[in-house]
């Protein structure tokens, strides 16, 4: 934690630290929200993974990552002031990095790309998860948001309207020289995390995948991998994962 700043209790395992490049933010909503990611997670997981690290939040000016330091995380995160959404889609993304814990750094080899892929599905189920909690919220500053939260989700999701004239399968085979490069793409993460939404909306117990990926590099292939995903399987989301391994991999 950087020296002379104090830092905000977000929950148990997750702390933020204070600092002027955050902007001027309401501290309560921001911390409601972070939470809300949090406790979503754990509601998809069937509760709080027993392995989870503590995690630090700080600014960075240039982009959002997850860190390892020591055996637990920092988390990156450029945003600032009360662009709620923002908070939510940056910290949504890299909470899943954080959650699922594999080693840091060594480049998007082996399945990274598809860990990109589901950490930038996280981001925008949360912001479905987000539209709710501010409807239902009796907070009004939430209740008026409730609005922009839906418009900037459903903005999201229009950009990503090209990829859907292909199937999932066409739109992965389009890509699969690109996939393989060791550089990000996250416009084809996001674009291959719409296709796979409606799953995890009519089954939220899907997001149990995560903490089974370990160490994404070591995969050689998706095939490989979901081999792996169907072995740890449990009752209440295997046959929503052989409908995503279809849709993926026909």
């Amino acid at each position: 934690m950087p020296m002379g700043y104090s830092t905000i209790t977000v929950s148990d395992k997750i702390r933020l630290v204070e600092c002027s490049e955050f902007g001027n933010f309401n501290r309560d909503i921001v911390m409601d929200f972070l939470r809300m990611v949090q406790q979503n997670f754990y509601l998809w997981l069937g509760g709080q993974p027993e392995d989870e690290r503590y995690c630090v939040i700080i600014y960075h000016d240039k982009y959002p990552m997850c860190i390892k330091c020591g055996s637990n995380h920092i988390i990156q995160l450029c945003t600032h002031d009360n662009y709620w959404c923002q908070w939510v889609y940056q910290f949504s993304h890299e909470y899943c990095h954080h959650l699922i814990n594999g080693p840091s750094g060594n480049g998007v080899r082996g399945m990274m790309w598809f860990e990109e892929t589901v950490c930038e599905l996280a981001s925008i189920h949360n912001l479905y998860e987000m539209v709710l909690f501010c409807t239902a919220s009796p907070n009004k500053i939430r209740l008026r948001y409730a609005q922009a939260v839906q418009d900037y989700l459903y903005a999201h999701l229009l950009s990503l309207q090209p990829s859907r004239q292909y199937t999932c399968g066409e739109f992965l085979s389009l890509h699969t020289e690109e996939l393989a490069q060791p550089v990000y793409h996250r416009e084809i993460y996001s674009g291959i995390a719409s296709y796979m939404l409606p799953l995890f909306l009519a089954n939220p117990n899907l997001w149990k995948i995560i903490l089974h990926f370990g160490d994404m590099r070591r995969w050689p292939s998706l095939e490989a991998l979901f081999r792996h995903l169907q072995d740890t399987a449990d009752d209440s989301y295997s046959l929503s994962l052989c409908k995503l391994q279809k849709l993926l991999l026909g």
